[in-house]
């Protein structure tokens, strides 16, 4: 039974990783979209780099959260396999959060084109 549970509860939380996964890339699709639709009336000469690094790590958590939910119902090295999948994606999450965090070329566009107007 405890099994049971354990793979109940796994797919329910691979299910929202998912989910997570697809507003990320979904966003980030949109926004480099959006982007080069609008970019060259504001003055843009490119996308930023943020987006498609979002756009990699949205596809990638998704992948792997495909992968994990299939593995979670397989007994095959189940545990250290996850856990492997996990650690990697955590990773990934955190240093894309870091550069997303850290990168000012948006504001610092934005600023250009405001003092371009004036």
């Amino acid at each position: 039974m405890i099994h049971k549970c354990n793979i109940i509860t796994s797919s329910a939380l691979r299910g929202l990783q998912i989910l997570f996964a697809i507003v990320v890339l979904g966003l980030s699709v949109t926004l480099m979209k959006d982007h080069n639709d609008h970019g060259g009336d504001l003055g843009y000469s490119s996308v930023p780099a943020i987006l498609p690094i979002s756009t990699g790590i949205g596809a990638i958590s998704m992948v792997a959260a495909v992968f994990s939910l299939t593995i979670a119902w397989t007994n095959f090295l189940r545990e250290y396999i996850e856990m492997l999948v996990d650690v990697v994606i955590v990773l990934i999450n955190i240093v894309g959060g870091t550069v997303s965090c850290s990168d000012q070329s948006a504001f610092e566009n934005r600023t250009t084109l405001t003092s371009k107007r004036s």
